[in-house]
């Protein structure tokens, strides 16, 4: 959240390579965090989920000796 203002200045300045959108300014630089954390959030529940299937392995192994 450091960059507030520089991006609210570019807000207000424009961008002449890419032109804001006009319903929602604010999108421009919204929407790619959004899409980064939903990434995120993925990967962390794909690597637990390959934990936990290893985990899983692991304690049947243990279990048939």
């Amino acid at each position: 959240m450091r960059c507030i203002l520089a991006e609210v200045l570019r807000l207000g300045l424009g961008d002449e390579e890419k032109p804001l959108p006009a319903m929602y300014p604010e999108s421009y630089f919204v929407q790619p965090r959004k899409d980064a954390q939903k990434k995120s959030m993925v990967r962390a529940a794909v690597i637990s989920g390959l934990a936990l299937a290893t985990l899983s392995l692991m304690w049947l192994k243990s279990r048939k000796r």
